[in-house]
């Protein structure tokens, strides 16, 4: 149950006054209660005594410490027993990975080491949580996140107690309306990016695939060639890379399912982008039997050691040829952008972008991915006119 020490000490005066001497054994066990992080982010156990004249006892009175609190003693500062939470919550099948570390990262942040996180628990009320998170001077994401966590926190407790939400009722800073500005790449800069392809076999096909396509990059890193069947890419999963968030220090790769229902769906392909795909095949097999490349044979994109492509270091080797061919360096979605506005332009209906882009609401796709140029805007002014027009000539109204 716990570490066993043997305390001994001497009584206190008795009824003449007078010490006695006599000594008295207590026993003290020392079980872990719970996990708690270290400043550096690593998970440690968390004990507490419990001591009586003897073992039994102070057993028994451990256990009736389980079945008061169920382990989160609302005497204990929340912030212990928030790191007690979050780490059922990371061992937890219930929660995606990105959800576990959002909630730690926003702990981490936002919460621990501060004053409001060494106040115990039952001391604690919403107005004393809403006067932290006015003064809390952070961006709006990581308060929603720690209202998500608490709220979540406190429902779980109130399952084994009056417990209350301290989070209902609470007045969270107003989302700030951000200007929508989309990036794209500008019919020169496309030019450019393919005009100097060759030099660059390693991306080749992933700057073709992006550009016609829209994949996310974690769709496109985890692609496997068996996801092309004829003139058509299917997407059945997406390439995450996942720390160990119980402090491990691991980091690996794992296939998940796309991010929702609607981000599994089938894209056309043209005739030379299953070209581009068969030079692709053929450079693969080259360069692996140079580098004698022992990775998974069905994986598209894989370094020249075998290994899942890292985004972040994949970016660098992007940028690096954008200072090269002199385009400016943008990120992996700029490319997811400029296929939906092009598909726009080019006349294809919203639904039909939404559906390509794996999104469940053509707002999101009208609102975040389409550009409209100032051209588009004119020669629809111009239309309408030739409409109104027509009108005229043929009186109809």
């Amino acid at each position: 149950m716990g570490e066993l020490i043997l305390l001994k000490t001497c009584t206190g005066p008795g009824h003449s006054g007078r010490r006695t001497g006599r000594q008295k054994n207590f026993v003290a066990i020392r079980p872990r209660i719970g996990m708690t992080l270290d400043p550096e982010g690593r998970w440690k156990p968390r004990h507490r005594a419990f001591i009586a004249p003897t073992r039994s006892k102070a057993e028994a009175a451990f256990r009736a410490w389980q079945q008061r609190t169920r382990g989160f003693d609302p005497e204990e500062p929340v912030g212990l027993l928030l790191e007690n939470y979050l780490y059922g919550l990371i061992n937890s099948r219930d929660l995606a990975y990105n959800t576990k570390s959002e909630y730690l990262n926003t702990y981490r942040f936002l919460l621990q080491g501060t004053e409001f996180a060494r106040r115990p628990l039952n001391e604690i009320n919403a107005l004393d949580y809403q006067q932290f998170i006015d003064h809390s001077c952070c961006p709006d994401y990581y308060l929603r996140f720690l209202n998500a966590l608490l709220g979540r926190f406190c429902r779980f407790l109130s399952l084994g107690g009056d417990i209350p939400d301290i989070t209902r009722g609470i007045r969270l800073p107003a989302r700030k309306r951000s200007v929508s500005n989309i990036v794209i790449w500008t019919p020169e800069e496309l030019l450019k990016i393919t005009g100097g392809l060759d030099q660059v076999p390693h991306i080749r096909f992933m700057i073709i695939l992006m550009m016609n396509t829209g994949l996310r990059i974690s769709e496109l890193l985890g692609l496997q060639y068996g996801d092309i069947q004829g003139h058509t890419l299917h997407v059945e999963r997406q390439l995450i890379k996942q720390e160990d968030l119980t402090g491990g220090g691991k980091t690996s790769y794992v296939l998940l399912p796309p991010k929702s229902l609607d981000s599994r769906r089938s894209i056309p392909l043209s005739d030379p982008v299953l070209a581009a795909l068969r030079e692709h095949r053929i450079w693969r097999s080259w360069r692996d039997h140079r580098e004698s490349c022992e990775g998974p044979e069905d994986m598209i994109f894989l370094t020249r050691y075998g290994n899942p492509y890292d985004k972040r270091s994949l970016q660098g080797t992007f940028n690096r040829y954008y200072r090269k061919i002199g385009v400016p360096c943008r990120g992996f979605h700029t490319y997811r952008h400029t296929f939906a506005t092009e598909l726009v332009e080019a006349g294809a209906p919203i639904e039909v972008v939404s559906k390509l882009l794996g999104h469940s609401n053509i707002n999101v796709t009208a609102k975040y991915y389409v550009s409209i140029s100032e051209q588009t805007k004119a020669q629809a002014i111009h239309n309408l006119a030739a409409l109104h027009q027509a009108r005229e000539a043929f009186r109809i109204y």
